[in-house]
């Protein structure tokens, strides 16, 4: 019995280990960059563009820098200490000077100013060479380069002393102002598509809940609640800012934690009040830890508390692995819903592995796409159109599993008003019993089960030792496939009929 009531923990530390070990799995294959010692040959058509990756020449801890201080450094990616400032650059050649050119410009860690040709053409915040003199912001952007270059040299001023990341992590493309523009204008109607979904799910089942009165529906409309807030402040359009380009970006990085983290909670208390499995005191401590970690972020600077995002994600990982257990045992009991409802899981378990890769500079976008995390074993995940068609198909995903789960709570009868542990009948017992061939002694046992009564009021009931009563219920729980009390209790109301 005790393995049993473990096995759900188990099965989580053996998730947690998985996804620790894929997360440890080198890249896949090689891949060719354009860029090359801080040089770069334009050789894409007209209506093309090219993303700007690969070796940048790099100067630590200087806006002025002297060229034989420089090294090569890779973007995208972060630079290898956690606060400092520097400058990157690359040189631009074969270009055609009867066409204009654009740069589409990423938000990136955490200031800079963009340099071509030694003039100043944007800014993202003000960068410093110590925390007092910059000040950080996700402001994301397209400039237009009028035609009569040849070559250019692209300059990066960039300096971070508020987030656990710094330099240019995220991609920044070269092409045709039109087809960048089309590439911007896709980005923000995709994460506005998104949005829209999770609002439209929170608000049926809002809905719902104001008709059914039934908790499981009210935390699951919470959680699309946050996953919507999440679509606005996590993606790299930070839609937040395109909105309100004043925002707080320090009030961001706090909000960026609450949402990520509440999104979690909410699910693993929707988890455990539709079908059980854990304990109510295992569910406290687990709601405890993230009461912690929020008042962590509270209290604390974002310069702080991002150098424990780690770790966080590490709690978060056992967590959804925890999730993932609740609802394979669901399915294993064949709880009406519970299928539906893990095939939904199994596909957020992906968006949280995409958003760790991204989070870790692994992969350099699609932070909340369920497939985004195949671009970092090279899989498919190239060209053009891969985020339009991971972003659509993430939609038709939400859509499906949106009305499975109404079908799925419009179908049962609401749960307060089906069972009362007061009304139950030896009739029900005997009728809901017979899948698990019970006895008679075992099916009076669980009613008294049913009742909550204890081990110990149960022999004085029925006048049996109390060893007794300890092996009866041993083999209840091991012939009904539970773990524990709660669990039957909730095996028994999902599995009345109506």
């Amino acid at each position: 019995m005790i393995v049993s009531r473990l096995q759900p923990y188990l099965l989580a530390c053996f998730f947690t280990l998985f996804m620790i070990g894929l997360y440890q799995i080198p890249a896949g294959g090689s891949l060719t960059t354009p860029v090359r010692e801080g040089h770069y040959v334009w050789n894409v058509p007209s209506s093309g563009w090219v993303s700007l990756d690969g070796e940048w020449l790099f100067c630590r801890n200087s806006f002025s820098p002297d060229r034989r201080e420089e090294e090569l450094i890779n973007v995208p990616d972060s630079w290898d200490y956690h606060f400092g400032y520097g400058t990157y650059r690359i040189s631009i050649t074969g270009l055609d000077p009867k066409r204009s050119y654009s740069f589409l410009l990423p938000y990136e860690a955490t200031a800079y100013d963009f340099y071509v040709d030694g003039v100043l053409l944007y800014s993202n915040g003000v960068p410093g060479v110590d925390r007092a003199s910059t000040t950080p912001a996700y402001a994301p952007g397209q400039i237009i380069i009028p035609p009569g270059k040849d070559e250019m040299e692209v300059a990066f001023r960039i300096a971070n002393f508020h987030h656990r990341r710094g330099g240019l992590f995220q991609r920044i493309l070269l092409g045709s102002p039109e087809v960048l523009k089309e590439w911007e204008i896709k980005g923000i109607l995709s994460d506005g598509a998104l949005l829209v979904t999770y609002l439209t799910m929170c608000f049926s089942l809002t809905v719902l809940f104001l008709i059914r009165r039934e908790h499981s529906i009210a935390l699951l409309a919470l959680f699309f609640l946050f996953s919507g807030i999440n679509n606005i402040l996590g993606t790299p359009n930070v839609l937040l800012f395109r909105l309100f380009p004043r925002f707080p970006w320090f009030l961001y990085q706090k909000l960026c934690y609450y949402v990520s983290y509440l999104m979690a909670l909410s699910l693993l208390l929707f988890a455990h009040t539709l079908y059980g499995v854990i304990s109510k005191q295992a569910l406290l401590t687990l709601s405890v830890i993230y009461g912690v970690i929020l008042l962590f972020v509270t209290v604390t600077p974002p310069q702080v508390f991002t150098l424990y995002n780690s770790a966080f994600q590490l709690y978060t990982v056992f967590v959804t692995g925890l999730i993932l257990a609740i609802f394979f045992r669901a399915v294993r009991l064949r709880l009406p819903g519970a299928g539906a409802i893990l095939i939904g899981h199994l596909i957020l378990v992906f968006v949280m592995f995409s958003s760790i890769l991204f989070s870790n500079n692994r992969i350099s976008g699609g932070t909340y796409l369920p497939l985004s995390f195949l671009e970092y074993y090279r899989v498919g995940m190239t060209g053009a159109f891969s985020l339009t068609l991971n972003t659509l198909s993430y939609l038709l995903i939400l859509l499906v599993i949106n009305l499975l789960g109404m079908v799925f709570f419009v179908r049962t009868p609401a749960l307060r008003v089906q069972f009362d542990p007061r009304n139950i009948e030896e009739e029900a017992i005997e009728d809901w019993s017979k899948p698990f061939s019970l006895s008679p002694r075992e099916q009076e046992i669980v009613l008294w089960l049913l009742r909550g009564k204890s081990n110990k009021e149960i022999c004085d009931g029925l006048f049996i030792s109390l060893s007794t009563v300890k092996t009866h219920v041993s083999r209840i729980f091991k012939k009904t496939g539970v773990a524990s009390r709660s669990e039957l209790f909730f095996h028994y109301q999902r599995n009345l009929k109506p």
